[in-house]
């Protein structure tokens, strides 16, 4: 007897359907075949007994197979931002799935997989009962502190249901996927909603250029989740792709301009707006009559999502989302005050504006937004139109305390493309022409390099507080 419990989430795909990674492929008919050999190792774990499994997934076939296992038995886990360990699994796990580093085979899946105890567990007075089919993500947000988002499982799979209506996946779909699915992204847009549709997917372990470009010339895909960085370099690069796909990028606001270079050499370019906490919000839109909205960065709410602006312009937007989380959790699985119930609208901490009708467009993060004299102005925006404006890399603008103790001060640093130099008079000049008053940076410096975190983002917390020292430097 095969197994069964998959099919409340997988659609009947036609067999010959395959799954695949840099190393292995699967059939979907050999699907319920894998997840039998699967059911009988959790069983030599009592499987009924696991409060939460804590596990890292690699986008490897074998580990993706194992995600749909645990949705299907409402076994509750934890996907980890990084590689296991005793250190990074939270005290609310009981269990720990490790993967051994072969994914070319699965005649001796109980060899690959391992599920060890948590030397960290605590049973504290956590809500959460086994097998109740409890998903957790990380997510930081902008405070760098971690939080335990904890969805429900039948809300992953709602969620992931609307962005299967809304990229349109069906079983003839062929889904790229470099993104890692051990976040929302990669999961909840990509992965799942493919895998619930029965489409051809082929995973990459890594968001790297070359490996895209190949897979893309084997595999044809008529989707593809790339990220804001891939869309640059992909332009940067300037290099010709044979295939034409849909492209969905999520994570950062695109620049108009952008959009469009890569959409005239590229294809469609779709970006997604949404968070951890909710999944997928909005999107521009795939409509040949709504264009013109998309390349505005116009957004438009998926089906059964709400949006509205808190404010007569411009403010802070909200969400109502028929599968949004249940909450946050404490390290020990405690749930966190502070959400009044799924039926109140979620603050994104986003700040945009709604043009009137369905679309609305985002402006930037609500923490890097300033008053200045009645006018909620956008540090972000004000960055995106100097790199626009100029030959510069990147531009970051921050706050500071004027001297005379007026109006605080805007302060601009640019990093210079290759080989550019500019005056700080025709900058200024320009400025004036281009932008309004309260956006005018009061003060400009240009720069070779940018200090930057290690993900690549300028390090705008240590410019704001040190930006004379660096520059002096």
């Amino acid at each position: 007897m095969s197994y069964e419990k998959h099919r409340g989430i997988l659609a009947n795909a036609p067999g010959d359907n395959m799954l695949y990674d840099g190393h292995f492929s699967i059939k979907y008919a050999d699907v319920p075949r894998i997840l039998k050999e699967i059911d009988a190792i959790f069983c030599c774990y009592d499987k009924d007994d696991i409060r939460c499994l804590g596990l890292s997934v690699e986008n490897k076939v074998i580990q993706t197979i194992v995600v749909l296992y645990l949705l299907s038995e409402k076994i509750n886990f934890y996907l980890l931002p990084g590689d296991p360990s005793g250190r990074q699994v939270p005290p609310f796990c009981d269990r720990i799935l490790s993967f051994l580093p072969d994914h070319s085979q699965t005649e001796n899946l109980g060899r690959l997989i391992q599920i060890c105890m948590n030397p960290d567990f605590v049973e504290a007075g956590t809500t959460i009962e086994p097998l109740s089919g409890a998903v957790f993500f990380s997510s930081s947000g902008t405070s760098g502190l971690p939080k335990y988002v904890y969805f429900q499982q039948e809300n992953l799979i709602r969620n992931a249901r609307n962005c299967l209506e809304r990229f349109r996946y069906n079983s003839g779909s062929r889904v790229l996927i470099p993104v890692p699915i051990n976040h929302m992204y990669g999961m909840g847009a990509g992965w799942l909603p493919a895998m619930i549709s029965g489409a051809c997917i082929c995973l990459i372990d890594r968001n790297n250029i070359v490996k895209l470009y190949d897979k893309i010339a084997q595999f044809s895909p008529d989707i593809t989740l790339i990220t804001p960085a891939v869309c640059k370099m992909l332009l940067m690069l300037n290099k010709d792709i044979s295939a034409k796909t849909i492209y969905i990028t999520a994570g950062e606001i695109m620049k108009q301009e952008v959009s469009k270079q890569f959409e005239s050499r590229y294809g469609t370019l779709i970006n997604l707006y949404g968070c951890t906490e909710q999944g997928a919000i909005a999107t521009t839109s795939l409509e040949d009559d709504d264009r013109a909205y998309s390349s505005a960065g116009l957004l438009k709410p998926l089906d059964h999502v709400a949006v509205e602006i808190d404010g007569e312009d411009k403010g802070e937007i909200l969400c109502k989302h028929n599968a949004g989380f249940e909450g946050y959790v404490d390290k020990y699985g405690n749930m966190q005050p502070g959400l009044e119930g799924k039926s109140t609208w979620y603050r994104t901490k986003d700040i945009g504006w709604h043009n009137g009708g369905s679309y609305f467009k985002v402006i930037g993060r609500k923490d890097n937004c300033i008053n200045r004299s009645g006018f909620l102005i956008s540090l972000e925006e004000i960055e995106y139109k100097l790199e626009d404006l100029f030959p510069v890399k990147k531009a970051v603008v921050f706050e500071c305390d004027s001297e005379e103790g007026l109006m605080n001060r805007l302060v601009a640093i640019c990093e210079l493309a290759d080989g550019m130099d500019l005056e700080d008079r025709a900058v200024k000049d320009i400025c004036r022409n281009k932008m309004s008053r309260h956006q005018m940076p009061d003060e400009f410096y240009f720069v070779r390099h940018l200090p930057r975190l290690n993900n690549g983002k300028p390090d705008r917390f240590y410019l704001a507080h040190n930006y004379k020292t660096f520059i002096k430097n």
